[in-house]
Formats: C-alpha cells, sequence, structure tokens
C-alpha cells in the first residue's frame, strides 16, 4: 500500500469504507491505504514549484514549511504565510493527473468483476468516475468551490 498514489490509492481508499462488498482481510489491507501516504521530500516539493510556477516557495511566500503537514491520495499540505496571513498550500504529486485515465483503465476489469457490473452501460459509470477523479486534480476548480462555499456560509451567518 504505501507505493501506492493517486488515483490506484484513491480507489483503494474508496474500497477500505465498502465493508459490505468485501471479504474482511481485503477491507483490512485496504484500510491501511488511509495511513500510508508518504510525503514528497522538500527537494521534490522545490522542483515541482519550480516546473508549475516557475519559483521556489520560498520566492512566492514570506515563509514556507518544507515538511507536509498532512499527505493524501493525489498531493499533500504545507503551511506558508503571505502577508501575515497562514496559508495551506496544496501540491499535488506529479505525474498524478496524467495517470488517471490509465489507472482507471488498469483498475476496471478488477472492478467490474469484483462489484458484478455489467458491461453495458458501464462506460458510463467508468466516465463518471473519471470526470470526477480529474475534478479532483483541479486546484483551481477547488479554489472557486471553497470561495463560493465561504461566500454562502458568510450570508448565512448574517
Amino acid at each position: 500500500m504505501k507505493e501506492l498514489k493517486g488515483s490506484a490509492l484513491k480507489v483503494a481508499q474508496m474500497l477500505s469504507m465498502e465493508k459490505n462488498l468485501l471479504p474482511a482481510a481485503y477491507v483490512d489491507k485496504f484500510s491501511l491505504s488511509q495511513f500510508s501516504v508518504p510525503p514528497l521530500s522538500a527537494a521534490l516539493v522545490r522542483k515541482t514549484f519550480r516546473q508549475y510556477l516557475g519559483k521556489n516557495p520560498e520566492a512566492i511566500f514570506d515563509t514556507f514549511s518544507p515538511e507536509s503537514v498532512n499527505a493524501a491520495s493525489i498531493g499533500q499540505v504545507h503551511q506558508a504565510r503571505k502577508d501575515g496571513k497562514k496559508l495551506a498550500v496544496k501540491i499535488q504529486y506529479p505525474g498524478v493527473k496524467e495517470s488517471i485515465s490509465s489507472d482507471l483503465k488498469m483498475v476496471k476489469p478488477i472492478a467490474m468483476r469484483m462489484f458484478n457490473i455489467r458491461k453495458e452501460g458501464s462506460e458510463k459509470y467508468f466516465d463518471e468516475v473519471e470526470q470526477k477523479l480529474f475534478e479532483e486534480t483541479d486546484y483551481v476548480l477547488e479554489l472557486k468551490r471553497s470561495r463560493s462555499l465561504r461566500k454562502t456560509v458568510l450570508i448565512c451567518l448574517i
């Protein structure tokens, strides 16, 4: 489980929550995926920043913690400060978005047998799963949704 990342890890995490569909031994093994995500090294974090933003994190933020505070299936979170504001900075693991389609192609035959999914109509189901995984890798969309949710909560509190 420690070698899994990206959508393969996401599928293992989803399967760990399906306690009634799988034998207990499988659920127990897949449950380990909830806690076994190794973080990127500080050097790889810096390289990822340079690749996508053209700068090291220290050039963007006033302070940046090179150690992650949390790691998940598709990325990890670091603490930073900018203009006195405490920030959570999400970094996506390199190659996650690009591997979604191939990961699903690999998992699809197993999932179809395991969950008794019929071939007819399955494309629509797997297309939806793929779309949701792509949405999870879209951090700009996540930011927009977070801002919208924040505005909604503020309006409800007024």
